[in-house]
């Protein structure tokens, strides 16, 4: 069935209100606290399924480890943080972290109550999301929201949630993600360009606008249903 494109109108979700930088360091100790969060971490939040693309992920991690340590001498002390609750087929993720050697290195929380996601993101070095599929995507928005630079695939409706504030990398390229993720974490000036670039791209989704666009395309219809 085709459908006229003048009758199809688009409203996006928007990024509630309380995600946004927390400073507090009582509030940061305490969460980092509940969930054990290590000192430096790479995060990610969402539902451990396969399509989250998280084996690629951990690989990439393992990448980035592996070259850091060829430069450096040592491997970097930041660890991987896997933040959600178990999906369906979830066990690669696990037997993925086992293979390469990675149980002291990426840590599962678990499910995040929603009051302290601000926080977690807050206190990531760096958000990734690797999705090889998503209806929207909305952690990539709340992660900018509080600040911290993201990564995210350039797949499915992500390039446009993420627009020019995130880098976006295929979401089956390893090496590039490794890449793209080493890039994030270690230039100082792109990291401040991104921290700048994702405030701005987060408040294009606000809920007050998405219900006025809502409330608008209903007088729309109605006024063309009038004869």
């Amino acid at each position: 069935m085709r459908v006229d494109p003048r009758k199809v109108t688009v409203i996006y979700p928007g990024v509630e209100p309380h995600f946004r930088p927390v400073t507090d360091m009582a509030t940061l100790d305490a969460v980092r606290s509940r969930y054990r969060l290590p000192p430096r971490f790479i995060l990610h939040v969402g539902t451990l399924e396969p399509r989250k693309n998280l084996p690629r992920l951990i690989e990439a991690f393992h990448q980035f480890q592996v070259s850091s340590s060829k430069f450096q001498g040592k491997k970097p002390n930041l660890k991987l943080v896997l933040a959600g609750g178990k999906g369906w087929l979830y066990e690669g993720i696990f037997e993925t972290v086992a293979r390469f050697g990675l149980a002291d290195a990426v840590h599962f929380p678990g499910f995040i109550d929603d009051a302290d996601l601000p926080v977690l993101y807050s206190l990531a070095d760096l958000f990734v999301y690797p999705s090889m599929y998503e209806g929207f995507g909305l952690p990539p928005l709340e992660a900018m929201a509080c600040g911290t630079p993201v990564v995210a695939s350039a797949a499915s409706s992500l390039p446009e949630v993420v627009g020019d504030a995130g880098l976006l990398v295929p979401p089956t390229d390893v090496e590039a993600l490794a890449g793209v993720m080493a890039r994030a974490l270690t230039d100082a000036a792109l990291r401040a360009e991104l921290r700048e670039r994702g405030f701005a791209q987060a408040r294009r989704f606000d809920w007050r606008a998405s219900a006025e666009r809502l409330v608008e395309s209903y007088h729309l219809g109605k006024r063309e249903l009038i004869p």
